[in-house]
């Protein structure tokens, strides 16, 4: 979903499958069938190519979820991340 969501646009199963460097065409199809049916995305077509794209719903929780990563980007960046010492 976040693939659409920074794209903007349709893309083609094909196009989500290498964006996403998916190996098993099968588990996409199943997972966008199951996207479909809760309202995250919709579906159409481009001659005989079938489409992808956000839903309003869909676009909504992406951009949710990107705040919320941004956020937590933001509240790690201020603090130190001890590093591992190596002992002998």
């Amino acid at each position: 979903m976040l693939d659409l969501a920074e794209h903007n646009q349709a893309r083609s199963f094909i196009e989500l499958c290498l964006a996403t460097a998916t190996t098993e065409p099968h588990l996409a199809h199943y997972a966008l069938r199951r996207l479909r049916q809760f309202g995250k995305i919709q579906t159409g077509r481009r001659g005989k190519e079938k489409t992808i794209a956000l839903s309003e719903c869909g676009r909504k929780l992406c951009a949710g979820f990107q705040q919320l990563r941004g956020d937590t980007v933001d509240a790690l960046s201020g603090h130190a991340v001890p590093q591992k010492t190596s002992r002998s």
